[in-house]
């Protein structure tokens, strides 16, 4: 049987399709926009929000554990990035969907469910990070009421019951408070017995803290090292907090904080220096915006792992960037930072090692400003930029603070990955630099020392240098203040698209490699020097060979001991103008 379509049926069978197709192409890309819109962190966290204020008494405490208290990223000094001592803590990424609300949203559901919530575990989580998220506002009172409203909804003798005890004992210490501490912690003693609290490495550094704040430091050691006993399980206080973190819940290493602890107390008995000193101060951005709610982190010297529960000297800034650590065991420590994201994008400090260690001497009152400056934005020569005219000028944004800048240039080994810095100039006045090619050309690269102490064996490449037409450069600012303490450089923590901006590479390509350069290039120095004194003796105005023939002798006295090499070389430089020098 044959079936007829009409023709009017048949351009609309054909035409519909497309017409759906051509729909779909436009609602495609908008309902894409509007679904990844909905699922930005502000999107979910004003439809989380919603969800808790909808929903009936039991579900909304259900809400309230799940988007406010169980995520990871509630966890207490859990931060994006920890920076310190030559070192970047990455804290590790959530693959959860929960967790955008912000502490201010967070404030009034963990005061219900601390109220109306019937999971120890969960209860006691949630004091915590009331406590923690009070004290960042510098609500003091507000915490310990927070931990106290807690700890009376708890059962007597109950293990949470304890726990809030040692939270509320640790509180008070921190708040300055040794007195209101020691009454907490007698009041532990008679609900446990000494023997139980005496077992628990939490309670016997808690113990000794107390101890060392009333003046009594050499009870404070032997508290902190009553129950260490190498190989010997101790028992302790298990706490019973639903999500194991490293921020929230009790140490992976109790024994080992506890020592770090002891040890602190132990050099400074030996040093004669036991008076307790403070380590206070504000954190601020350049412009004097202060950074709020960042962890601020006193470390052992001897202790270079990540931060833990039982750090005993962290704290958070308030809401004017300030942060107050009391009671400090006197003696050196590395500073560590606890920034987020967007706390620490575009921005530097400290940039040099000797920065982050601070040295607090016996009873000493610390003050400590700390001033985040925006990353130094490089402007020219960037993005592989080709120098083409006779001079390179570089520049970059100013500094404000800053007394002086120096240019750094790196320059790539033979297959172009490793970088070794090298200075272009020094104590730059002003956010801009212009050489001429020559004086870039004079510009040394320095030397490598070969392992096996052959001349021969340093890499060509750092001797050609800035020289070197094929090589891809990159180069950096730091900016130094009028005391000589350098206070920002361009390269630092860019963690975002946004934040990138030019990248340092640039190209230097109007001469040609010689053949005395491609000797060198090939490794074979002693017949590129030969080459390049030949150059020289048939035109004395061949500054570039003079160049590298100073630098080739150089690292034939430098490494090979040649004195013959280093009396020719000086010959050599009297030859050069007095702006050059290789």
């Amino acid at each position: 049987m044959k079936i007829r379509i009409k023709v009017k049926h048949l351009v609309l069978y054909v035409l519909l399709p497309l017409i759906v197709l051509a729909a779909a192409a436009i609602w495609t890309p908008t309902a894409i926009e509007r679904y990844q819109a909905s699922r930005t962190p502000e999107a979910l966290r004003l439809k989380t929000l919603e969800e808790i204020e909808q929903a009936s008494s039991k579900r909304k405490l259900e809400l309230i554990v799940q988007e406010a208290i169980r995520p990871s990223r509630y966890d207490l000094y859990r931060f994006d990035y920890q920076p310190g001592g030559n070192r970047l803590m990455v804290a590790s990424e959530d693959t959860e969907e929960t967790g955008f609300l912000t502490p201010e949203d967070r404030l009034p559901l963990l005061e219900r469910y601390i109220r109306e919530g019937e999971d120890e575990a969960l209860l006691i989580r949630a004091a915590r990070q009331l406590a923690y998220e009070y004290g960042a506002l510098g609500r003091s009172e507000d915490g310990e009421k927070a931990l106290k409203q807690t700890f009376d909804r708890m059962q007597p003798g109950s293990q949470g019951r304890l726990e809030l005890l040692l939270d509320r004992a640790e509180y008070a210490l921190n708040q300055n408070d040794a007195d209101k501490a020691e009454g907490l912690f007698e009041q532990l003693r008679k609900q446990t017995g000494s023997r139980g609290a005496d077992l628990n490495t939490r309670t016997d550094r808690i113990s000794s803290q107390i101890l060392f704040a009333q003046g009594r430091p050499e009870q404070a050691a032997t508290r902190a090292g009553s129950n260490l006993h190498s190989g010997t399980p101790i028992p302790r206080f298990v706490s019973p907090s639903p999500s194991p973190s490293s921020a929230d819940s009790n140490h992976s290493k109790p024994e080992s904080e506890l020592m770090l602890y002891r040890n602190l107390l132990e050099r400074a008995l030996s040093r004669g220096t036991t008076s307790p000193a403070s380590f206070s101060g504000t954190l601020t951005y350049g412009d004097g915006t202060p950074v709020v709610r960042a962890g601020l982190f006193l470390r052992s010297e001897k202790d270079p792992g990540p931060v833990r529960e039982g750090e005993p000297y962290r704290t958070v800034t308030d809401q004017n960037g300030r942060f107050d650590i009391r009671n400090v065991v006197p003696g050196s420590y590395v500073l560590e930072l606890g920034l987020d994201f967007d706390q620490l994008d575009g921005w530097s400090w400290p940039v040099q090692a000797k920065d982050w260690m601070v040295e607090i001497g016996d009873g000493q009152h610390v003050e400590y400003p700390i001033v985040i400056q925006p990353l130094i934005e490089l402007q020219s020569p960037v993005n592989d930029q080709e120098i083409t005219g006779d001079t390179i000028d570089f520049s970059w944004s100013p500094i404000e603070g800053a007394a002086y800048y120096d240019v750094i240039g790196s320059i790539p080994d033979q297959d172009g990955n490793a970088y070794v810095g090298t200075a272009i100039r020094n104590r730059i006045p002003e956010n801009r630099l212009s050489l001429t090619l020559n004086e870039l050309y004079g510009t040394s690269g320095g030397l490598t020392m070969p392992d096996d102490g052959s001349w021969e064996d340093t890499d060509p490449n750092r001797l050609l240098a800035y020289m070197n037409p094929d090589a891809r450069f990159s180069w950096n600012v730091s900016a130094y203040d009028a005391e000589g303490r350098i206070i920002s450089q361009s390269g630092g923590y860019r963690l975002s698209e946004d934040n990138v901006g030019n990248m340092p590479f640039f190209h230097v390509r109007q001469r040609s490699l010689t053949e005395a350069d491609r000797l060198l290039l090939d490794g074979k120095l002693e017949q590129a020097l030969q080459l390049y004194r030949r150059n020289i003796d048939i035109d004395p105005q061949d500054t570039e060979s003079l160049y590298m023939a100073i630098r080739l002798l150089n690292a034939k006295f430098e490494i090979g001991g040649d004195i013959e090499a280093q009396s020719e070389e000086a010959e050599l430089r009297k030859r050069l103008p007095n702006s050059d020098s290789p």
